[in-house]
């Protein structure tokens, strides 16, 4: 058998996971149901299933400020985004289910700014022709989106360029990741610790997909390709 053409730094974390015997099958059958290389460790399964999902987050975001005007369409497709942010978070700082997904947002956007795992909610995250943004706001106005309501006192008027940064952004912070997943033991006992359910193959297929089409591992350009641009 050749060797896979790309795996992270260890099959399986190196730290105590009860659940991980379990969750590995599952991604070894996910997988196959995909067709992937029978070399690829059990975390590099998990996070071409993140991956695929968040890439799928994208593609919905697309799909909302394509079909719909921004008054409409804005504020769920930055929820989709936000989720994405969130899931990343979560496999950034292991969250197995028993800490706060707000932090796991915080962190998602500090990674977002400059590969940070803090939890800063004053870190500057990007700035748009409107105003700059923190990832206390931009946490805050997830709650928003999703839930119709902020803990904030502070409200914000609807930034019709919000997304628009976030594209090239999301690129980087996802490159960088897997970086640290090919030579970081830590980071990959994160990603083995985070709660994510090896759900559906599909999310896994379409990353192979992807880095199939884009040359093998094009993590930058595959998710540089999305434009995300409201109409007004």
């Amino acid at each position: 058998m050749t060797a896979p053409p790309i795996n992270v730094k260890i099959p399986r974390p190196t730290i105590l996971c009860p659940n991980w015997p379990a969750e590995e099958r599952d991604w070894v059958d996910l997988n196959a149901e995909a067709g992937g290389h029978k070399g690829f460790h059990p975390l590099t399964i998990k996070f071409f299933y993140v991956h695929g999902v968040i890439h799928t987050l994208g593609q919905s975001v697309e799909a909302l400020l394509r079909s719909l005007q921004a008054d409409v369409s804005l504020l769920p497709a930055y929820g989709v985004f936000a989720s994405g942010v969130e899931l990343l978070g979560r496999c950034l700082t292991g969250n197995d289910g028993s800490a706060s997904y707000s932090r796991d947002l915080k962190v998602g956007f500090n990674w977002l700014a400059d590969y940070s795992l803090a939890d800063d909610a004053d870190k500057p995250v990007f700035r748009t022709t409107a105003r700059e943004y923190t990832a206390g706001e931009l946490t805050q106005l997830r709650h928003f989106a999703a839930h119709g309501q902020a803990t904030t006192s502070t409200p914000m008027a609807l930034d019709y360029g919000i997304l628009e940064p976030t594209p090239g952004l999301l690129a980087d912070a996802i490159q960088e990741w897997w970086t640290r997943l090919t030579d970081s033991d830590d980071f990959c006992n994160k990603l083995a610790t985070a709660q994510v359910l090896a759900f559906r193959s599909v999310p896994v297929y379409e990353t192979l997909r992807l880095f199939s089409a884009g040359g093998g591992d094009s993590i930058d350009n595959i998710f540089r390709s999305f434009h995300w641009q409201a109409r007004t």
